[in-house]
């Protein structure tokens, strides 16, 4: 995804000779295949992903209503808020010790005030925190990198990019260095969830480790 001449050979694996399934490239990927800003990749990548469009804001709001209506109405159920998480939040977000590193550890967060949780969820872009802001950075050979900086000095740039991987590049190299407006965080992610797999997922979120059906 970083350089176009490769992105449109991953492309074509896709969109023509189907050797590469389109299910089979995360959200943060796309995104990173859209900040190459290049005509003919973003067609393609409108083509085969057309659900990955930024939420409008009365999307946003009849999304945090739906899921408050459906944390109101039941109880959900924590082993299977568990898997849903693991599926949907474990990749990247760590809770009670497990689960990624590329988001940062939601354990130590205020899980019981439903509201924060709902917006965040919904709208991951409204309060990025520090050390998780996504950047763009063109290198001077062309090549487009993404993703958070764990390091920096006047000579050096650590990357860590979605996989986990970290590059460290000069920074004489670096010919634009621009932070994104989106977290790598993906949105819509709850909207495919029936209301029961709601609030199996949040009753997961939100329990401590007290909890009937803990760890």
């Amino acid at each position: 995804t970083s350089r176009v001449s490769w992105a449109l050979e991953l492309l074509e694996l896709i969109e023509g000779s189907k050797q590469v399934s389109a299910d089979d490239l995360p959200e943060q990927i796309v995104r990173q295949l859209q900040l190459l800003d290049d005509t003919k990749v973003n067609r393609l990548v409108n083509q085969l992903w057309p659900e990955i469009t930024t939420a409008s804001s009365a999307d946003k709001t009849a999304h945090m209503r739906k899921i408050t209506s459906a944390l109101e109405s039941g109880e959900g159920n924590i082993s299977s808020g568990k898997q849903l998480y693991q599926q949907l939040c474990g990749t990247c977000h760590q809770l009670f010790g497990e689960g990624g590193i590329l988001g940062p550890d939601l354990t130590g967060y205020d899980r019981k005030n439903i509201s924060y949780l709902v917006i965040n969820i919904v709208d991951p872009n409204i309060d990025i925190r520090e050390g998780y802001v996504n950047y763009k950075i063109v290198k001077k050979d062309g090549r487009i990198l993404a993703g958070t900086i764990t390091d920096r000095s006047s000579e050096l740039v650590t990357l860590k990019s979605f996989s986990g991987e970290e590059t460290v590049i000069p920074t004489e190299q670096i010919e634009v260095m621009e932070a994104q407006p989106n977290s790598l965080m993906p949105e819509r992610l709850t909207e495919n969830l029936t209301d029961q797999q709601i609030r199996d997922l949040f009753s997961y979120i939100m329990k401590t480790t007290d909890d009937p059906g803990g760890l």
